[in-house]
């Protein structure tokens, strides 16, 4: 049975963010820098449409669930970065690392602090939250961090 490089759980037990036939590709790669700055890109940005579902990728409990509030009342042209967002815990892996997923962008969340998820579950819908531009396709920015430091999901995903 093949393991997860990074959860040491089974591999058959991370999912996709997105559901299938949702995801028509990627509008933002891990690490590319935005409008030609040196601020990098913490996650992956994946195309969907407009209330398609938003699942966990591994089983966890919800750290927060709901509109992100700015720090220090910073925004970006008027709007919040993340807008409706949801962050889950996992299991420390078998070295010792804690793991997070992030999903953001939202148009509805499904799940309250403190909720135990499965892999698979509908956290939300997929929306145009927080700082999408007008003329930026509906999209998941799904991040996952270890330690709390910013991993490539898609390798991650693998």
């Amino acid at each position: 049975m093949k393991m997860h490089p990074i959860t040491g759980t089974r591999a058959d037990k991370v999912r996709s963010p997105v559901r299938t036939g949702g995801s028509t590709g990627r509008v933002g790669s891990y690490g590319m820098t935005r409008d030609g700055g040196t601020r990098k890109h913490h996650g992956a940005d994946y195309l969907c449409q407009f209330g398609h579902p938003i699942c966990a990728a591994l089983d966890g409990t919800v750290m927060r669930a709901g509109e992100e509030i700015p720090r220090a009342g910073v925004v970006q042209d008027g709007r919040k970065g993340y807008g409706y967002r949801v962050y889950l815990r996992h299991k420390v892996t078998g070295e010792g690392r804690k793991l997070e997923t992030r999903y953001a962008h939202l148009g509805v969340i499904f799940v309250r602090d403190e909720q135990f998820v499965r892999a698979g579950e509908v956290i939300g819908l997929a929306g145009r939250s927080g700082n999408v531009d007008d003329d930026c396709p509906t999209h998941l920015h799904f991040e996952v961090r270890i330690n709390n430091n910013a991993t490539d999901p898609e390798t991650w995903l693998r």
